[in-house]
């Protein structure tokens, strides 16, 4: 028997070298349905250019192009865009980029990327994983024989999670729960010069929401609810593109508050906008985790949201923002009133929604979790 000493050294050598395994660079390969400007895009995007930075080589693949398309490059991360109608080209166009970049991990970030993602793994040891964003409705999941084939489905909040094992308990062992992150990001300019570039006055109340226009959001309930307030001195920040912006515009000049709405549509500068607001917005029919509250929590904003989703993972009702049913115009009005009412109790739930923000929810957590899951093992809590 070696003299224990050598024994320990032993021990201490192969713990090492387990360490610099399990830190070793991945090739990462993310699968998205498109890159146009959504949460779930810009979360990849995001989440792409962070593990480049920790030293894997990252790529993303949109099955459609968008603005984030040069984002992501800009970033450095290597980005590719597959604009191709015919299902069969657009196979094996995906296959032959997914084969030339040899990837280790291939995360889908939705069901129809998944089943592309699932083409060019067969005969690799690639692990495929599923981040499931939201909270789709059962005929959205994959099937189970799907899910077999799936290393680890990833759910972006609790009630995310016990959904999927509740619609798919055959997997329920497949899911974590690793939860967005954001890092603050700093504005260019001051709160006054920025709400002058915007036309709003310097002493306005400002209400900003980051979100797709989309029947999904509640845009329409904040409008109504922007009418109820309409003595206020309360301008409302749309920022964001969709299908609905025009229905949502002439909704504005048919409710009067037209002056009261600023509709910017797709921008870059969020730091700035949420520097100049004075509360974040979201009255959301239905969430995962949004990456605007988060951004919004960074900032130190109140948050005034819907009560849904994965919302009061992120948001406890009276701390960090009001919480309150989704469709309900009256009720929406009377959290934007309390707040602009109560200056003292708004900056507190500023500063607690920045601190919560910090310590719970930063981007660099949120990596190092998917490195776990994509490495096999358990995400850090």
């Amino acid at each position: 028997m070696p003299p224990r000493t050598e024994v320990l050294v032993g021990r201490a050598t192969r713990a090492n070298t387990l360490e610099s395994v399990d830190r070793r660079p991945m090739r990462i390969l993310h699968v998205v349905s498109s890159l146009l400007v959504g949460g779930m895009e810009q979360f990849v995007v995001r989440l792409a250019a962070e593990q480049n930075g920790r030293g894997h080589t990252v790529k993303v693949i949109g099955l459609r192009g968008g603005p984030l398309l040069e984002r992501a490059r800009d970033s450095g991360v290597l980005a590719s865009a597959i604009e191709q109608d015919n299902k069969i080209l657009r196979s094996l166009a995906f296959m032959s980029q997914a084969w030339s970049f040899r990837p280790d991990v291939i995360n889908a970030h939705n069901p129809v990327a998944l089943r592309y993602a699932m083409l060019p793994s067969f005969g690799r040891k690639a692990r495929i994983v599923m981040t499931r964003h939201g909270q789709e409705e059962v005929r959205e999941l994959p099937s189970s024989r799907t899910l077999n084939k799936v290393g680890a489905v990833v759910a972006v909040s609790e009630a995310a999670a016990q959904a999927f094992r509740r619609h798919r308990p055959d997997s329920a062992d497949k899911v974590v729960m690793i939860r967005n992150g954001a890092d603050p990001a700093a504005p260019t300019k001051n709160r006054e010069a920025i709400r002058i570039d915007l036309g709003i006055a310097v002493d306005a109340f400002v209400g900003t929401i980051v979100a797709r226009v989309d029947h999904l959001k509640g845009h329409d309930t904040l409008l109504r609810a922007a009418a109820e307030l309409r003595n206020l001195p309360l301008v409302i920040v749309v920022v964001g593109d969709g299908a609905r912006r025009h229905d949502l515009e002439r909704l504005a000049k048919e409710l009067n508050i037209a002056q009261q709405v600023r509709f910017l549509g797709y921008r870059t500068d969020i730091a700035d906008l949420l520097a100049t607001s004075d509360f974040f917005v979201l009255p959301s029919l239905t969430e995962g985790t949004p990456l605007s509250i988060l951004e919004a929590m960074m900032q130190g904003l109140p948050i005034v949201a819907s009560d849904v989703g994965g919302i009061p993972e992120l948001v406890s009702n009276g701390k960090e923002g009001i919480l309150l049913p989704p469709g309900d115009p009256q009720l929406l009005a009377s959290a934007i009133y309390t707040i602009w009412r109560d200056e003292p109790l708004r900056l507190t739930m500023g500063d607690a929604a920045l601190a919560r923000a910090a310590r719970e929810f930063t981007l660099s957590q949120m990596a190092q979790n998917y490195d776990a899951v994509y490495r096999g093992q358990t995400p850090a809590a």
